[in-house]
């Protein structure tokens, strides 16, 4: 069963369902909001239409529900930010940039400073620190302690202005004479001289940008046979009668280029 009645405004003829009596309406005319009336009421105000004749009677499709909206309009959520779909292009394309100009610029500074197995960066390194033990077999003991033995670290392309007297850094228990005027004419070329203390240990600084012959003399392991003469004639540039000096110890003798922070482990035994 419906309502009929007539729009307030216009006087367009409506209809609504009996049930939404007393609700709010709009007319589909006008757009003028009304209230259905009661149905005793619709039967008193509604009136024929008397000018237009293809007007016709036709039920409301907006209906406003009183009770479900309780006169809300409509809701906004303050959280959400809009932008519009250029914008967002535009910041993506902004970052696109910045991400290919960072790349560029680090490959032009060499892509970052390199580091060795402690982490220390070595594009800022200048000098490394070289650690080490020298050991040899005894009988009670298969890895003793050398002590006093000498650690001599020689510049490859170093000329000495004086040359060091063996008998002044020969193996053993003394101090080496760090004043002499050889030493540190080696010293400030570069180079090491050094003995291991009680424990066999030794440990120095050396620049990362040279070449060195590395020697190491045994105090207490004696070697059969002669010293290599090539290894006589290079130290012969920088010490007295380097002959004497390697008299019947056991050495080792390597060529190094210290890059990184190292810890040597010196095993020496008669052969």
């Amino acid at each position: 069963m419906t309502i009929q009645f007539q729009c307030e405004h216009c006087d367009q003829p409506l209809q609504v369902p009996q049930m939404q009596a007393g609700d709010p309406i709009r007319c589909p005319n006008c757009r003028h909001v009304g209230v259905a009336p009661r149905a005793t009421e619709s039967k008193k105000e509604i009136k024929k239409p008397t000018t237009n004749p293809f007007t016709q009677d036709q039920e409301v499709t907006e209906v406003m529900r009183r009770g479900k909206a309780n006169g809300a309009t409509l809701g906004v959520d303050r959280r959400r930010v809009a932008f519009a779909r250029t914008s967002i292009y535009g910041f993506g394309a902004l970052l696109l940039c910045v991400s290919v100009l960072s790349f560029f610029l680090g490959m032009l500074s060499g892509g970052g400073p390199v580091t060795n197995q402690d982490g220390a960066d070595l594009a800022q390194m200048d000098e490394v620190t070289i650690r080490g033990r020298v050991t040899y077999p005894q009988s009670d003991d298969p890895e003793a302690p050398d002590g006093g033995a000498v650690l001599l670290l020689v510049p490859t392309d170093w000329t000495p202005g004086e040359k060091m007297d063996y008998e002044t850094i020969e193996p053993g228990t003394g101090a080496i004479d760090y004043t002499a005027g050889s030493v540190l004419d080696l010293q400030q070329g570069g180079g090491i001289v050094t003995r291991t203390g009680s424990d066999g240990r030794f440990e120095f600084q050396v620049p990362t940008d040279m070449t060195f012959y590395m020697v190491i003399l045994s105090n207490n392991v004696i070697r059969p046979d002669s010293p290599r003469r090539e290894h006589v004639t290079t130290l012969n540039r920088v010490m007295t009668d380097a002959k004497f000096w390697f008299a019947d110890h056991q050495y080792r003798w390597t060529r190094e280029k210290f890059d990184r922070h190292r810890d040597i482990r010196v095993y020496l035994k008669s052969e």
